[in-house]
């Protein structure tokens, strides 16, 4: 897919991703350390003592979670870097990394983090179940002297977790532009080849321009994919700006993908008034269709959309395409109802008598559905009933 219709084929949130539990400070705190099990010493390794009624094991990565000044004693006496077990409080497959990373910006301990990795190197690449490494986390919660950390002691730019997402994805998720840019300067590849995307039809898909601005300048290609928005940044003007930025720098305005969708069909569709508005500007072609022969004026009839109806039809619209079973955008918006978009057709010239395979005109269609504003409507026009 072309990388400018990204503007309007995902249509919902970017559903949240993993979050540690230690992150979900609403569902419960971390207990302060004298209410934790003591540990013991044995040859072998360390074990928790687990208090009554627990089954959850708390090993040496809660005092990591905690910030205890005991993490350098537990250190210098043989404990774990890269301890893993099941536990109430994180993934059993989270280090004291892992978890140091995780932690809120505000509560980043660097001190920790680097204990952890110079006492007998904690391993900068561990992954969790779900492919999550420090690095990740880090670059999910914005921490820049983590990353940079991590970077130094060798972690990798790149690793992907089970979703294929990169740190620079998680960092452009969020909206940490340093991070974004310091990933970026640091040579995070910008294009999966895996995926057919670039870290820019993620960004477009976020929907800030400052992000996309910034990924811009480490992924100038925006013609290899389309792009398309979620609804994740509400704003349409936002959406017709970064549209704006995109075509000012070369995209396409009329590629198809193999269904015949268009940048401006699926803005159409999505309600985009802005970016069909910045589309329209460019010149996008307004009768190019799916391949069920819909063009934008169906669709935008379809959903009662009165004013991208109007913007269509003032660049050139056919108000009498048909698609496939002979379907024009009259019989939609009659069907469903929408007077509004019924009355701007005819006043353009719609054939209110036409049928397609099913032998209904528009005004049949009103009257089927019991829509009596549209009976009033097409016959003010002249229709003859019995059409």
């Amino acid at each position: 897919m072309q990388l400018l219709t990204l503007a309007s084929l995902n249509n919902g949130k970017f559903q949240s991703r993993y979050e540690p539990k230690a992150e979900q400070e609403n569902e419960y705190k971390i207990p302060h350390k004298e209410s934790l099990p003591r540990f013991s010493f044995e040859v072998g390794g360390w074990k928790s003592l687990q208090p009554l009624k627990a089954t959850s094991i708390f090993d040496f990565r809660v005092d990591c979670a905690c910030g205890s000044k005991i993490v350098t004693s537990l250190l210098s006496r043989g404990a774990s870097v890269d301890v893993k077990g099941e536990s109430y409080y994180f993934e059993s497959s989270m280090t004291p990394l892992h978890i140091c990373a995780s932690k809120a910006k505000k509560n980043f301990n660097i001190h920790i983090a680097k204990d952890l990795l110079n006492y007998d190197g904690a391993s900068i690449n561990s992954l969790t179940s779900k492919g999550y490494t420090p690095l990740y986390f880090a670059s999910k919660r914005g921490i820049v002297e983590a990353v940079k950390l991590f970077l130094d002691w060798g972690a990798d730019i790149n690793a992907s977790t089970k979703d294929n997402l990169s740190p620079l994805h998680v960092a452009i998720e969020n909206g940490h532009k340093t991070v974004i840019k310091l990933l970026l300067e640091c040579g995070a590849i910008v294009y999966n080849q895996d995926t057919d995307r670039s870290v820019l039809h993620f960004a477009v898909e976020i929907g800030s321009l400052l992000i996309v601005e910034e990924v811009l300048k480490y992924c100038p290609d925006v013609n290899n994919a389309n792009f398309s928005f979620n609804n994740k940044e509400p704003d349409s003007n936002v959406k017709g700006e970064i549209a704006k930025l995109l075509l000012s720098k070369g995209a396409h305005v009329d590629v198809q993908t193999e269904y015949g969708k268009t940048t401006l069909l699926s803005s159409t569709k999505k309600g985009y008034a802005k970016v069909v508005e910045v589309l329209l500007e460019y010149n996008a072609n307004v009768n190019l269709a799916l391949k069920s022969g819909f063009t934008p004026l169906h669709i935008s009839a379809q959903d009662g959309n009165l004013e991208i109806s109007t913007m269509i039809l003032n660049k050139g619209a056919n108000v009498n395409a048909a698609g496939k079973n002979g379907i024009t955008a009259l019989h939609l918006a009659a069907k469903n109802g929408h007077a509004g978009v019924v009355k701007l057709l005819l006043e353009c010239n719609a054939k209110f008598d036409s049928e397609f395979q099913f032998h209904n005109a528009p005004l049949l269609l009103g009257n089927k559905e019991g829509h009596q504003e549209i009976i009033e409507t097409t016959l003010k026009f002249g229709t003859d009933i019995v059409s």
